[in-house]
């Protein structure tokens, strides 16, 4: 049976001290042992909390690590679709061209519940892009993204990858 949390007749205020009641007075006892109960749940709840706080950081981390999976999953599904018409293959491989394309589906849904969002931008942002190339252009502005190599994604306004990018720089001839 759990103590009561409070009793009228002794007002709890202070913490605990570690001095022993003087032999008779049992209501200086009786206070001594609910300041102590006092005490220990106040201990216990905090702990109960910090439980809590590293329960929801491994959550968020598991999390954070099955996402990176799933991101993984999408860009090999991305890859293996590519280019593929389902009206050029034999029924067989169609069957299985289905199968991804559904697959491709559920994974983009999963992320978008998740609310992931790939990483978009025509200029380079080194928050959120890495520099996977360099080519040389003069028809478009230095810094302009001009293939993704890898998709970046964010999750909750936070890098979960950087996309890897190839991005346009100056021609050897061109004038800065």
């Amino acid at each position: 049976m759990a103590a009561p949390k409070w009793y009228p007749e002794f007002e709890i205020t202070e913490a605990p001290h570690p001095r022993p009641p003087a032999c008779g007075d049992t209501a200086s006892s009786w206070r001594s042992t609910l300041l102590d109960l006092a005490d220990l749940d106040r201990r216990l709840n905090d702990a109960r909390e910090e439980i809590e706080r590293e329960r929801a950081d491994g959550d968020a981390r598991r999390r954070l690590l099955f996402l990176a999976l799933i991101e993984d999953v999408k860009d090999n599904l991305d890859r293996s679709l590519e280019g593929i018409q389902e009206h050029q293959l034999d029924p067989a491989a169609a069957r299985w061209f289905r199968k991804l394309r559904r697959m491709h589906r559920a994974v983009e849904e999963l992320l978008a519940r998740e609310r992931v969002i790939q990483v978009t931008y025509e200029r380079f942002v080194p928050q959120l892009m890495v520099v996977g190339g360099v080519r040389p252009r003069d028809d478009v502005p230095e810094g302009t993204v001009l293939e993704v190599v890898r998709c970046g994604y964010l999750w909750q306004g936070e890098v979960l990858r950087k996309a890897e990018v190839i991005v346009a720089a100056a021609s050897a001839g061109r004038d800065a």
